[in-house]
This record gives C-alpha cells, structure tokens and sequence, in this order.
C-alpha cells in the first residue's frame, strides 16, 4: 500500500512446563536483528501440590489426582454395567436367561 510503512518482525518464543517466554524483534530488509521490541515471561503456579523439596524428590502430587480417581472409579462402574446388560441380552438371545431380567 503507498505511504505505509511496513517492518519485519520475529517472534520468538521459549515454551517451558511450568513457563512461557516471548521477544518480539524488529527486523532490518536482510532480515538481521535492529533491536528488541518487548519481551516477557509467564510463569505457571505447578499443578502439583507439594513444595520445591517434594517436587525435587519425586514426591509431589498432582492436583488433579482425586479428580482422575474418582472420574476412573465411574468408568469402571459404566463399563462393568455395559459389559453385564451386553451379556445379558446375548444370553436372552440364545435362550439361557429368562426375558425381562435385566
């Protein structure tokens, strides 16, 4: 477009586990680095519970662990049903098991 001016940027960017790095740098026609635009950093509470000692020893726990516990529990329980009702009408089928009896 006539009258605008245009620069080239790059963005970098650093993705760590418990944090996030960025720089923005402005870019010079042979794509060499002119200066630095802005950079920063997140940084992420852990998902564990637990201090530095814990999570250095192996020791942590995830703060999610009750939840995937109890949400494992209620697979189970589904698919043990599933499996049971499956079984049931397959004996239904071959006449092992009297009709109505779920």
């Amino acid at each position: 477009m006539p009258g605008m001016d245009f620069r080239k940027y790059t963005l970098g960017l650093d993705l760590g586990s418990a944090s996030l790095g960025w720089a923005l740098v402005e870019l010079d026609d042979s794509d060499n680095p002119v200066r630095l635009m802005d950079a920063g950093v997140r940084i992420f509470d852990p998902g564990v519970v637990g201090g530095e000692a814990e999570i250095q020893k192996g020791r942590d726990k995830s703060k999610a662990s009750e939840r995937r516990s109890a949400r494992q529990t209620r697979k189970q329980t589904y698919r043990r049903s599933l499996r049971q009702k499956k079984l049931f009408r397959l004996l239904q089928e071959h006449g092992l098991l009297p009709s109505g009896t779920n």
